[in-house]
Order: C-alpha cells, then structure tokens, then sequence
C-alpha cells in the first residue's frame, strides 16, 4: 500500500468518527435551544431585547446554528430508519402516550416537552447508528493498483 492510499485511509476513519461525534453533538443541541428548565436559548433570547444589531444578528445566527444539526440530520435518520425503524419508532410513541395517559403526566407541559425532545434525540441517534452500521456492512475495499497492462484487442 503506497503513501497517498494509507494517509486517505486514515483521513476518512477520521472523517467517519467525526461525523458520529458531530451527530451526537447534534442531537444534544436541541436540549440546549429548548428545555423547560428556563436554561435554553429561547429562553436567555426573550431577555434581551430585540434591536436590530449586529450583537443580535450574531445571537440569531447562535441560535440556527444550534438547530442547523437537527435538521441535517433528522430527514438522515428518517430515511435510515426504514419502514421497520418507523413502525416501531410509532409503537414506541403510543405506549409512551399510554404511559403518558396512565400517569396523567400530559397535564404538566414541561412533561410532553421533555417526553417530545427525548424522543427526536432517540430517533436521530437510532438514524446515526443505522447509517454507520450499514455504512460498515456495505462498504467497498478496494486494493492497491499494481500497475497497468497492455491488452491485445486484434
């Protein structure tokens, strides 16, 4: 294996394993743009007066930045997902509303919010995992070319 093969091997291990770890991040951004803790983005945006600024500006570009990761990656994990990940992604939400129902715990908002975040981090995270997986089953190993050979076509 020369030089070049060997050093883009090891650019796109890195690659794949920072794509994993931009994913997790992701997922994760979504609890920081909005929880019902009173310590999210939205909440620290509607303190600060709106004024069109360009400190204001750069607090609104904060806060896409935040979403950016979701909505990359969500339509991802949708497809990853499959019929199979869907139907059971739907099970999973009617005992979660059943549960919901039986403890009466869809009277208190911050309840469904939490309930509704954990559920998207857990989709996406399942999308990732899907994507990697297949990503590792279905990849191609090539080989190093050992040069090229004359064909005689008469």
């Amino acid at each position: 294996m020369n030089e070049n093969t060997k050093s883009s091997s090891t650019f796109n291990q890195i690659i794949d394993k920072f794509k994993i770890l931009l994913t997790i991040i992701g997922t994760i951004s979504i609890f920081i743009f909005y929880n019902p803790t009173g310590y999210s983005y939205l909440h620290w945006i509607k303190e600060i007066p709106f004024e069109l600024t360009t400190i204001y500006v750069l607090y609104m570009f904060l806060g896409f930045i935040l979403l950016l990761p979701v909505f990359l990656d969500l339509p991802s994990a949708w497809k990853a997902a499959g019929f199979k990940g869907k139907f059971i992604f739907f099970i999973y939400l009617i005992f979660l509303g059943l549960i919901f129902y039986t403890q009466q715990w869809y009277l208190d908002q911050d309840n469904i919010i939490w309930a509704v975040e954990a559920s998207v981090v857990m989709f996406m995270l399942w999308g990732a995992y899907v994507n990697y997986r297949d990503k590792k089953r279905y990849s191609v190993y090539s080989t190093e070319e050992q040069g090229t050979q004359e064909v005689d076509l008469h």
